[in-house]
């Protein structure tokens, strides 16, 4: 007698039937083109590409209230003696639906590279990286 209503209850819940709320669906948001006054060759793309990756992991990309960015500063400056080291600071304000902006700032350290192009490379990946870590925040606190 135990034995039919187990299978009875793992036959139902086989099929598709669970207990208590049914799923939802994941609230889909829309992406705004970055606005970027910075010279900073290739940033306003790195944040595009940073903010969808922060969305798809907490929400869909789609219709819905619309998520911007605004690149506020992206500047470079020597982090040691002897400008071995260089650092890049970033400061972006991200915004849903127009309303009141979150701003969050950070910095990273690179080396320079062997020659220019390596060095601009190191730049673009500190700048990147940065933007990743901006928006992961504005998205996790935002869309909370």
């Amino acid at each position: 007698m135990c034995y039919g209503l187990l299978t009875a209850l793992l036959a139902t819940l086989g099929c598709g039937y669970t207990l208590g709320r049914a799923p939802t669906a994941a609230p889909s948001y829309s992406l705004a083109p970055v606005r970027a006054p910075s010279a900073e060759p290739g940033l306003a793309e790195a944040v595009e590409r940073a903010m969808a990756d922060a969305v798809a992991r907490r929400a869909s990309l789609g219709v819905g209230p619309v998520l911007s960015a605004e690149i506020l500063s992206a500047e470079v400056r020597p982090a040691a003696v002897g400008g071995a080291v260089q650092e890049a600071r970033l400061s972006i304000r991200f915004r849903l639906d127009g309303a009141e902006g979150l701003t969050v700032s950070a910095a990273r350290a690179f080396p320079l590279g062997a020659d220019p192009e390596a060095t601009a490379a190191l730049r673009a990946e500190a700048f990147a990286r940065l933007a990743a870590e901006l928006s992961a925040e504005a998205v996790l606190r935002l869309l909370a």
